[in-house]
């Protein structure tokens, strides 16, 4: 063996950190490059805390959070779902320039190859909202890193997170077909990949 000197405990911490055997065998298979360590965490949210789609509007409401109508379309799309059970989840935020490998302009298509280069995945819908609830984003622009809801015009539309220069806090909706352009110094936020348990 050419790594003579290394032991099955530290084979078994490297396979954890490619997200246990999938991610091995992806390794193996050509289908997963890794460029670099998976990034460190941003953020650990909370998820499921809200039992309705009617108890995050109502939270919005309190906290004086604007919502775009076509975000709120999302809210009520029936392929918006809330976490059950309550679970925590840790995210990372990257630009677009990082996660596609180049500068300047990227597509989704790009992005999101890039996150699996990254072994980092996709959030679930719920990030959008609780992540605007803890008013972390600041003036910037996030855009979640998401599988897209299919609006009623037919238009796929992800969460984005913005201020306005008065200081209003928006959850907005973002077009999101493969072939979109995005921004090299955009942020995005995917979640991290939970490492597999040994047995």
């Amino acid at each position: 063996m050419k790594y003579g000197d290394i032991n099955l405990g530290q084979i078994e911490a490297a396979i954890n950190t490619l997200g246990g055997m999938r991610g091995f065998r992806l390794l193996l298979s050509g289908e997963m490059d890794v460029k670099e360590k998976t990034p460190r965490t941003w953020v650990d949210i909370r998820l499921g805390t809200f039992k309705t789609t009617n108890e995050i509007l109502k939270a919005f409401k309190c906290g004086g959070i604007n919502i775009e109508d076509m975000a709120s379309m999302m809210l009520n799309n029936p392929a918006f779902n809330l976490a059950v059970p309550e679970t925590n989840l840790k995210l990372v935020k990257m630009t677009t320039e990082r996660l596609a490998g180049k500068d300047g302009m990227s597509s989704t298509a790009e992005v999101f190859a890039g996150a699996r280069r990254y072994m980092i995945e996709d959030c679930l819908a719920e990030v959008g909202p609780q992540l605007r609830l803890l008013d972390l984003t600041g003036s910037k622009d996030i855009y979640i890193g998401m599988k897209p809801i299919l609006c009623m015009d037919g238009i796929p539309r992800i969460f984005n997170l913005s201020e306005s220069h008065f200081g209003t806090r928006w959850p907005r909706a973002s077009v999101c077909r493969d072939d979109v352009l995005w921004n090299g110094q955009a942020v995005w936020v995917f979640a991290r990949r939970k490492l597999a348990k040994s047995i």
